[in-house]
């Protein structure tokens, strides 16, 4: 009963995270968009006919155009508000769309993608810090995961509409959650954080007003007040994200997060995910992938009561070790069904159930941590530049590991991207284990103080604040 009414009272903080999070769920759609065209687009369906070669470009496009845009939107969430940044990525958001429903030439097709890549840019940079200002520990914790179940949730929309409809079709309906997203997402508050910062304090008191459901948020707004102080006071420099101690462990819990997640091969099974059993077969591609993804989807939101129980740290590890196994698996099967004599007729039917295994496993800890994270880890001071390095990162792994996938599959065969991910992911998750903080149940100001070695001076300097008050 006690959990009924503590949801009920936190109905407007989930209600503003589910609706920042349709920019997700669009960028979900749209990096998952070659899955169901690229088979279009190879075999002719389309007006647009490409080879194998100028497809894997449609991968790679995205997260290079986000790591050249990464800066700007660094500097634009703390210029304009976390906000404002949101509702600007709507704009990209159609216009790739629109590029898409009426392309007739490869070319507008790679420019849709590249601007695919700096809607890409904003979401990583605003949507994790508007996630992690506007909920309070409790909510994160069962709701932080909102941003990762969103693109997961789009990348099935996708998967689903595309194999059904036309390119131009599918890109005119999902065209729609942009529209929907800037109209509704209007009437949201910035986040009390970001007023603070800008010393507008009474606009920080009616957010957190709103989001909280009270009247009374005095002993709240009166800890973000000193949390922000103590971290604007820190270096905040581009350079003090590696010099300085505290930021230099984020920036390489975080980086090393990220390449587990991607080197998993998450984002190479997820945008060659049709032609991938198409290759494989034994199984319909189009009904493969619209299952891996909607597995996906339902996983990642159940994870977020496992992520409450063990914790980040663990579930990642559990995760990744589990992931690990499969892909070796994986790895094996291909490789006798393809190089060898092997009678595997009787296994037809591993490519789908692996997959289904791995990403069951992906969903419940790497598919979640490192997106939760991000808005966790870094003081006010230097998080928009800490985000944009995130970013660069997280788009270098994301094109990289889609376009080693093409040039192992194409040089070695279909078992070699297994065997490489394997050894990538294995690698991340031993350095993980040692190197991420556990941040369950911590407020962003008890995060920032437990990774400093503060912990006992908290609650001696908001005493302070409050007595001066």
């Amino acid at each position: 009963m006690n959990k009924i009414v503590q949801e009920g009272s936190n109905c407007n903080q989930i209600l503003t995270i589910l609706l920042a999070c349709l920019v997700g769920l669009t960028g979900g759609v749209l990096f998952a968009w070659p899955s169901p065209s690229i088979p279009r687009l190879l075999d002719g369906s389309h007006v647009v006919h490409v080879s194998l070669e100028e497809a894997s470009y449609l991968t790679v496009l995205p997260p290079i155009a986000a790591v050249l845009s990464s800066f700007v939107f660094a500097r634009l969430v703390d210029k304009i508000g976390r906000k404002r940044t949101l509702l600007f990525i709507g704009v990209p958001h159609v216009l790739a769309f629109a590029l898409i429903a009426f392309g007739n030439s490869i070319w507008l097709f790679y420019l849709s993608r590249f601007i695919t890549g700096i809607a890409d840019a904003a979401v990583f940079a605003a949507l994790p810090m508007y996630v992690g200002e506007v909920a309070t520990p409790q909510v994160r914790g069962s709701w932080g995961n909102a941003m990762a179940f969103s693109i997961f949730l789009g990348s099935s929309l996708m998967n689903v509409i595309g194999a059904y409809c036309s390119i131009t079709v599918t890109a005119l309906i999902l065209g729609i959650v942009p529209v929907v997203f800037f109209i509704v997402f209007c009437f949201m508050p910035e986040t009390p954080y970001y007023y603070i910062m800008k010393d507008k304090h009474e606009e920080a008191k009616i957010a957190l007003q709103w989001l909280r459901q009270k009247e009374d948020v005095d002993e709240e707004f009166t800890e973000m007040l000193h949390a922000m102080k103590r971290q604007l006071a820190e270096p905040s420099k581009l350079k003090d994200l590696f010099v300085v101690k505290t930021n230099r462990n984020a920036i390489i819990a975080g980086g090393f997060s990220r390449f587990t997640q991607q080197f998993s091969g998450i984002a190479a099974f997820t945008v060659y995910s049709q032609y991938i059993f198409q290759v494989a077969g034994g199984f319909p591609a189009q009904t493969a992938a619209i299952l891996c993804s909607v597995v996906m989807t339902v996983f990642s939101f159940l994870s977020s009561f496992l992520l409450d129980k063990l914790g980040r740290r663990k579930a990642m590890f559990l995760s990744g070790i589990g992931c690990n196994l499969i892909l070796i698996m994986m790895a094996i099967f291909f490789y006798l069904n393809m190089e060898t004599n092997v009678d595997m007729s009787k296994l037809l039917w591993f490519p789908i159930a692996g997959m289904v295994i791995f990403i069951i496993l992906f969903s419940l800890g790497l598919g979640m941590v490192p997106t939760l994270m991000l808005g966790e880890l870094f003081s006010s001071s230097v998080k928009g530049n800490a985000l944009a390095v995130m970013n660069i990162l997280f788009g270098t792994y994301v094109a990289l590991s889609t376009k080693i996938f093409q040039l192992l599959l194409s040089a070695f065969g279909l078992w070699s991207p297994f065997v490489f991910y394997s050894v990538c992911n294995l690698v991340g998750i031993i350095v993980c284990y040692f190197i991420l903080p556990e941040t369950k149940g911590k407020t962003l100001d008890e995060i920032q103080l437990s990774m400093q070695g503060k912990k006992k001076e908290k609650a001696e300097a908001i005493k302070d604040c409050v007595n001066h008050i």
